[in-house]
């Protein structure tokens, strides 16, 4: 999953909707694919799109399991949609005001401008 500076990124160029496959093994999956990815949904708000890719895969000879666990988030965090294991569809309508709605309760543009301090 990229990083949050690449999300930012997409964001400083009108982004509304992110989205981000990703391919987490079962250990990290379990632990971390749903709560970055509502983090990266409320610190961008955007909407984020998930694809979580699910099977097993050998590198190095060593045979390793994707966590799956599709997901569409909005932009305040709250998951819309989720797919657990095996192929399958999520869907979820996407509404703009949602987006403006967080934008406006909480205006981190705003809250980014870097301001060099005096006298350090």
């Amino acid at each position: 999953m990229p990083g949050r500076s690449r999300f930012r990124a997409l964001v400083d160029k009108g982004a509304k909707v992110i989205a981000a496959p990703a391919a987490f093994t079962l250990q990290t999956g379990k632990e971390h694919w749903e709560a970055l990815l509502r983090a990266r949904a409320i610190e961008t708000q955007c909407y984020v799109l998930a694809p979580g890719q699910e099977g097993a895969y050998v590198e190095d000879g060593k045979t390793y399991h994707n966590y799956g666990h599709s997901l569409i988030v909005e932009p305040w965090g709250t998951v819309l949609a989720r797919r657990g294991i095996g192929d399958g569809l999520i869907e979820a309508m996407l509404e703009p005001e949602a987006i403006e709605r967080a934008r406006n309760l909480i205006p981190l543009a705003m809250h980014r401008t870097i301001r060099r301090a005096t006298g350090l």
